[in-house]
């Protein structure tokens, strides 16, 4: 039978003073008679509501302050009063007379002898240990602080369970009047040694009748079972824990939180107490017991202990939600269309191509769209190697110290893991009969193409086939070796590969897997390019680098000369298609860096990329690298007698591109500026001027001669708002919804008002917060900068 928690009262203390206060000491108001306080303090603070928590029938210990001992019991008798008028003496304000409190007690009885406060509890070394770890560890106002000593104001406080023992400890009239008025003294106050200690001594308190295993009724033994599997193959300490347990977890987690009040009162009746060396309270420990008792009645080793609960209790099992991309996909129409076809793709293309990139991005973009509440255990990247295998992929034995010995486990790789995971949330879809398709789980292999494909794969290559999945018509299932279990793959896996063809052609890849995945090619293309710098074809390249600034003439020039060397790469004999340039390499300059930085970032391209890759492709042949691709040409650049690239200045760049490219250019060196920013929107949030979501007004005035803007003044054509405080493209545009960077923009917005279109923008001298178009942003940071005044409504920033 389960315990009647209406008929177990709660223990409270009242601490008080009867000295210089005659109400205290005879009348209604007595000692032990009632208990009164004000609904608030002299600072108008409800420190007294605890006078609302207590029922009638829960007891009360007195506690008289300049005694310092506890020297009555009483029984509380009366609902609340909260029109009180307040004590006879006056001693209330006007403020509190009147609304204050009152309960009525009944069945006072002194305790004999007194318990000294002091003397016989704080000062106790028997108790200093225990009554600390309850200050600690209660979220329960108490009548004494961590130090030992009696807080001032607490009134009326609750006696936690294990406080009441130690009371009763010290006095056996305490215990006796304590058990008179309902409430029952079990066990000590020493803390187990350990979790099995403390699972005997509550397990033999669970055999009486009135104390039974409650929990135990709720749940079958194969949930118990479940538990125990998933608790023991995931490490909470490592926060390595498979997202398809996480249920269990979460399982476990609801279930405490909905049962603690229960805990917390059959903890105190039971005498649980807490576990050296642990922060776990009775009430928390007596939950471990009964998941344990659990386990031990379904004839399983215990295997859930405090050390589990702390970790549980601090939600390690929880996975951030999955974040989307903040611009779409490339190409993502196409990919979702053959992808979910046949469950399998694999993006191939000369390196820095965007495959990766893109991979990850859609798949974030994918499964957003077709999940209620996409998480990350939703996706999941690995990459192949020459020494990756079998073991690592599907599953393997693993060597685990216990009990002084080694034993060892089956351990699932992170294709069995993902898949565990996309089929249990398969099944809770369709057993929930809920609409839509169940939620997309996708596993990004990169670099596939330099693994041992049928060794990594197995048996498992044949269940890929979208026919013979779970639930297909034909569905297939294998055996594990290490597992001996049954293995199917779930309807809603998907996979991803991505590979180099510089590595490996595609001819080379094997056939079995070869007939189960779908292609996608990635060449190098000139529209990414177009699309982050702005330009418009092969002649405005040629126009940005013979007329514009240094900066925009060398990115013009590296556009230019990338896509001649990929025209002689693919005419190369020894190199051909798949060995080309990607278009990456040249997509992270920051056109709102300041130019010196932006020629920086180019240099590094080629010398840390671009020219170590062509390096790699020719084997260190430097010789036929400048023969062949750059017409003898490259001593600036390549050092053929110690065969070796050159440590080159952009203007030794530059002076090769051009003569690759065949443009004349005067190229100069761009000098730092003091009155530039590198990234004004950041230097002005810095200052507490400028924050995410503020919007940003583009200044007509700004563009070329007598402009003709074909947008009224008030459209969301001029308007972006702030984005990212730290990416290139930083703003969006209320006129399109997408991100841009505020040079992007300018040159947009400029463009659509010419016929002729110029080359070189700095983005933060069109813009200007609302209100202030006076100030560009690049004026504002200067001023700022300067010390100069600016306008009033912003002058209450802490610059």
């Amino acid at each position: 039978m389960n315990i009647d928690e209406s008929s177990s009262p709660r223990v409270w203390i009242e601490k008080t003073q009867q000295e210089g206060r005659r109400y205290k000491q005879e009348g209604e108001l007595a000692l032990g008679k009632a208990l009164i306080s004000p609904s608030e303090d002299n600072g108008g603070y409800r420190r007294y509501e605890t006078l609302r928590e207590a029922d009638i029938g829960d007891i009360v210990l007195h506690l008289v302050q300049e005694q310092y001992q506890i020297v009555a019991i009483s029984v509380i008798d009366s609902e609340l009063q909260e029109d009180f008028e307040g004590p006879p003496d006056n001693r209330w304000s006007e403020e509190q007379a009147g609304g204050g409190y009152r309960r009525d007690l009944r069945s006072k009885e002194g305790i004999e002898p007194h318990i000294h406060i002091y003397d016989d509890i704080l000062r106790n070394e028997e108790y200093t240990e225990d009554l600390q770890r309850i200050c600690e560890t209660t979220d329960q106002k108490i009548f004494y602080t961590k130090n030992l000593q009696l807080n001032q104001g607490h009134y009326f406080t609750e006696c936690p369970p294990e406080l009441v023992e130690i009371f009763a400890a010290e006095s056996s009239n305490l215990r006796t009047l304590l058990e008179k008025h309902g409430y029952t003294v079990i066990g000590g106050t020493e803390p187990y040694s350990s979790i099995s200690e403390a699972t005997d001594a509550i397990r033999e308190q669970l055999t009486d009748e009135s104390s039974d295993n409650w929990i135990g009724s709720a749940l079958a033994t194969d949930v118990i079972k479940e538990w125990t599997t998933v608790l023991r193959r995931n490490s909470t300490v490592e926060n390595d824990i498979d997202p398809s347990d996480v249920h269990v977890y979460e399982q476990l987690f609801d279930l405490y939180n909905r049962h603690i009040e229960q805990l917390q009162t059959q903890a105190g009746r039971l005498g649980v107490q807490q576990i050296t060396d642990s922060s776990l309270t009775p009430a928390q420990v007596l939950f471990v017991v009964l998941i344990r008792d659990l386990q031990l009645q379904a004839d399983l080793t215990p295997n859930f202990n405090h050390v589990k609960m702390d970790q549980l209790l601090d939600e390690r099992f929880r996975r951030p939600p999955l974040e989307e991309p903040t611009t779409l996909p490339r190409g993502r129409d196409t990919i979702a269309r053959q992808l979910s076809r046949v469950n399998q793709l694999i993006f191939h293309g000369p390196p820095g191509t965007g495959k990766t990139y893109t991979a990850r991005e859609f798949a974030r973009w994918w499964i957003a769209r077709q999940s209620e509440a996409p998480t990350e255990a939703q996706l999941e990247v690995v990459t192949f190697h020459p020494s990756f295998t079998y073991e690592d992929f599907i599953e393997g034995l693993t060597a685990r110290q216990h009990n002084g010995g080694v034993e060892y486990a089956v351990e699932a790789g992170v294709f069995k893991r993902l898949c565990d995971r996309a089929r249990h949330t398969y099944e809770s879809h369709r057993e929930g009969e809920s609409e839509g398709s169940p939620p997309p789980y996708v596993l990004i292999i990169d670099e596939i193409n330099r693994g041992n494909l049928a060794q990594i794969f197995g048996e498992i290559i044949t269940l890929l086939e979208p026919d013979k999945r779970q639930y297909a018509t034909s569905e297939t299932a294998t055996t594990l070796p290490h597992s001996n279990e049954r293995f199917t793959v779930p309807p809603n896996l998907y996979v991803i590969g991505t590979m180099n063809t510089a590595d490996r052609s595609i001819a080379l890849v094997d056939a079995a897997l070869r007939r189960r995945f779908r292609f996608i090619h990635f060449p190098p293309e000139m529209t990414p390019l177009e699309e982050r710098y702005g330009f418009d074809g092969e002649v405005e390249l040629e126009a940005l680098a013979t007329e514009g600034d240094a900066a925009d003439s060398l990115l013009a020039l590296s556009i230019l000369a990338w896509k001649q060397l990929n025209a002689r790469i693919r005419d190369a004999s020894q190199l051909g298609r798949g060995k080309q340039l990607g278009h990456s390499y040249l997509l992270g300059i920051d056109q709102d860096d300041e130019a010196t930085e932006q020629v920086a970032q180019l240099v590094d391209a080629w010398q840390f990329e671009i020219l170590p890759l062509l390096e790699e492709y020719y084997f260190g042949q430097f010789v036929q690298i400048e023969q062949q691709l750059f017409d003898g040409d490259a001593g600036e650049l390549l050092d053929t007698d110690r065969q070796e690239i050159r440590a080159f200045t952009a203007g030794e760049l530059a002076t090769v591109l051009a003569e690759l490219v065949g443009i004349n250019v005067v190229w100069e060196t761009p000098t730092p500026s003091d009155d530039s920013f590198s990234n004004s929107l950041g230097y002005l949030a810095e200052n507490d001027v400028l924050k995410i979501g503020d919007e940003l007004h583009f200044d007509i005035n700004s563009m070329h001669e007598n402009p003709e803007p074909q947008f009224e003044p008030d459209s969301d054509y001029w308007v972006c708002t702030v984005a990212d405080l730290g990416a290139q493209k930083g703003v969006r545009w209320a006129y399109d919804g997408e991100l841009h960077s505020l040079t992007d923009l300018a040159r947009r917005i400029d463009h659509d008002h010419r016929d002729t279109k110029r080359t070189s923008y700095a983005g933060h001298d069109y813009w200007y917060i609302p209100g202030y178009d006076e100030y560009s942003l690049l004026e504002l940071a200067r001023a700022i900068r300067d010390g100069e005044p600016i306008p009033e409504q912003l002058q209450s920033a802490e610059l």
